[in-house]
């Protein structure tokens, strides 16, 4: 799966944000310790978060479960 990076402040910007009329920006962390968001959450038409059109992409690694 593909996601953007978000910095701490963005991570805090969005959260509790919504992206579309049903939907809220659900910022996970990734195994390398940072917030990301997913593709689907990124086409979000409202203005003031904009940014997250042109966060900087990587694939998603998720942090390991406990066995």
């Amino acid at each position: 799966m593909i996601c953007g990076i978000l910095t701490n402040e963005q991570k805090e910007i969005v959260t509790n944000q919504m992206f579309n009329d049903k939907s809220y920006f659900n910022p996970v962390k990734d195994n390398f310790d940072n917030w990301v968001i997913f593709e689907q959450e990124m086409d979000c038409k409202y203005p003031e978060f904009a940014f997250v059109t042109t966060l900087p992409l990587i694939e998603f690694v998720p942090i390991p479960r406990p066995i």
